[in-house]
């Protein structure tokens, strides 16, 4: 692995190093091989769990044909990640192994998500980077792919296949640090929770809430109230001005909450902070993730 694909890697959060070091591996024959662990960086890249399956692809030459299939691009993480994935793909080092770097954003269109990854498998493709709109749906999708020996690595939202190389940070304890540090600064122990959630049904959103909730409750007693932000900024700002607003319309005297949101969305969360202690006296802990 090269230091220029290290270095970037760690700019980039949401793609690792093993996602980028894909772009570079294929095969001759059907499918990839299952062997024993472990991988090639364990300092970087741990095992989700012993239930974990290694896969390994031949080496293929390049230059090579990868494509990058997003789902949702509500936010500026989503346009930065298409854009970091071009960039990576024009350094000196890389450009020679690249024959072609594709990208296409469907929306949340889970059936033409997999549309799309159908066609860059029946095009030829010899890598498909993804971040998926759910977790439940791209099984045989990726069994195809493994049959064609195309590679296929989801990242940031993990699917339920054991054909795909999968790289993920642990949500459940994102969100479970987030529930620890709101905690630890609400000394009553006991308040609302305003938590502005992500796309419904994909694996982040999913496990940062439990993680979130699991914390929470381990530390004292609350009323939550919960809305979709769906990763959206214009969005996330509407439903937690709304989820706001209601709180001071029934808050005679001040109370404490908590916004908590999945996405980099920081201005929005404090321009939030500052409309509900301005105007209804209620204290927002804005506590917000990436």
């Amino acid at each position: 692995m090269n230091t220029t694909l290290r270095a970037l890697s760690n700019r980039l959060g949401g793609i690792s190093a093993l996602a980028l070091a894909a772009f570079f591996v294929s095969g001759a024959v059907a499918g990839p091989k299952e062997v024993s662990g472990p991988g090639s960086d364990t300092a970087c890249f741990a095992p989700r769990d012993a239930n974990v399956k290694y896969l390994q692809y031949p080496g293929k030459k390049g230059p090579l044909r990868v494509a990058l299939v997003n789902g949702y691009v509500g936010n500026t993480w989503r346009i930065q990640m298409v854009q970091t994935g071009k960039a990576y793909a024009e350094e000196p080092d890389v450009k020679p192994d690249v024959a072609e770097f594709k990208v296409v954003s469907v929306g949340e269109d889970v059936a033409a998500q997999i549309g799309a990854i159908d066609q860059f498998i029946n095009a030829g493709y010899d890598a498909i980077v993804m971040i998926a709109n759910n977790s439940t749906s791209y099984g045989p999708v990726m069994d195809r792919a493994a049959a064609a020996n195309v590679v296929v690595v989801p990242f940031d939202v993990v699917v339920n296949s054991d054909k795909a190389i999968m790289v993920n940070e642990d949500q459940m304890e994102i969100g479970k640090l987030a529930g620890q540090y709101l905690v630890s600064h609400i000394p009553a122990k006991t308040g609302k929770i305003l938590e502005v959630r992500g796309i419904a049904g994909t694996s982040v959103d999913q496990d940062r809430s439990a993680g979130f909730h699991t914390a929470m409750d381990a530390g004292g007693k609350w009323e939550y109230v919960e809305v979709r932000g769906k990763w959206d900024e214009g969005i996330t700002q509407k439903v937690a001005a709304d989820a706001i607003a209601g709180v001071c319309g029934r808050a005679a005297t001040p109370e404490v909450g908590a916004e908590v949101t999945t996405a980099s969305w920081c201005s929005s969360a404090g321009r939030l902070s500052a409309r509900a202690e301005c105007c209804c006296g209620v204290t927002i802990i804005a506590i917000w993730g990436v």
